[in-house]
């Protein structure tokens, strides 16, 4: 009886050992592969913030651009809700910026001016309109001419996502114009009129 007793208890003492070092062996394969996943999410991590301080860098730079610009320069939903602008649109529409940000196309813009523009779009089918002239008529401000140019965005499902459209005040270049054409006429009527050759 001794004897079994003790070849009882080796036996299990062995059984508890080979447990134990399973046991053992598989907390150091789970702490392994915990620390390979933990690696592999820190550099996931990483690259995302890296990407996120990229794009916020590109957002900065664009902003700065637009910010800057000479055109006016405005984006809108694809509702029609103006969602950026910049200085330079508010001023050729005769608002703020804040008074822009949140309108819809048709009210930052007078009513024959948004039918051109659309009636151009539709014209052309193609979504995009580049450098259409037009006069833009703000209620208490003189005539504004602008060249505008446009364009949609369209989702997979040809639904319109946003529209960018810029603006470029080209009244100074229309007076310049028009007071070429005069001095032609001007000149042409002298040398026309003129009895006396002229060379």
């Amino acid at each position: 009886a001794l004897v079994t007793g003790l070849l009882l208890l080796a036996t299990s003492t062995t059984a508890a050992l080979v447990a134990r070092r399973r046991l053992a062996r598989q907390a150091r394969d789970l702490e392994l592969r915990v620390r390979e996943r933990t690696a592999l999410l820190t550099d996931e991590i990483n690259l995302r913030k890296e990407a996120e301080t990229e794009l916020r860098a590109s957002e900065a730079n664009f902003r700065q651009i637009v910010e800057t610009a000479q055109e006016g320069i405005a984006r809108f939903d694809g509702t029609g809700k103006c969602v950026m602008t910049n200085a330079e649109f508010a001023r050729i529409a005769g608002m703020s910026v804040k008074q822009a940000l949140g309108r819809y196309f048709q009210d930052v813009s007078p009513p024959e001016f948004t039918n051109a523009v659309m009636n151009e779009m539709a014209r052309q089918g193609t979504g995009e309109i580049r450098n259409f002239e037009l006069p833009l008529r703000i209620p208490g401000s003189p005539v504004t001419y602008v060249a505008i140019s446009a364009r949609e965005t369209l989702g997979v499902n040809g639904e319109i996502q946003s529209s960018l459209v810029t603006l470029s005040d080209i009244s100074a270049r229309k007076q310049a114009e028009e007071s070429l054409r005069r001095s032609e006429a001007y000149y042409r009527l002298l040398f026309e009129d003129n009895p006396n050759p002229m060379f």
